[in-house]
């Protein structure tokens, strides 16, 4: 189904592994850094950033595929 154009999207293979809230690991600007997953799309993930030391980039948030995705278990 169709809504404005836009079609809901199945999130592929590599994402059936991901959920929402899941926290994972992953590489932004070159340094590994640790997020939580808060949308699941077709093919990547938006992300929130948990561990950015400037207090202005709190809350930033960033998309990676999945395959650039690892699961943090603790």
């Amino acid at each position: 189904m169709s809504f404005y154009g836009h079609k809901q999207g199945i999130i592929s293979e590599k994402g059936q592994s991901f959920f929402e809230g899941q926290e994972v690991s992953f590489i932004y600007r070159k340094e590994m850094r640790t997020g939580s997953i808060d949308v699941l799309r077709v093919n990547s993930a938006v992300i929130s950033i948990k561990d950015i030391l400037n207090q202005k980039e709190q809350n930033e948030k960033t998309v990676v595929n999945y395959e650039k995705l690892m699961a943090v278990y603790n």
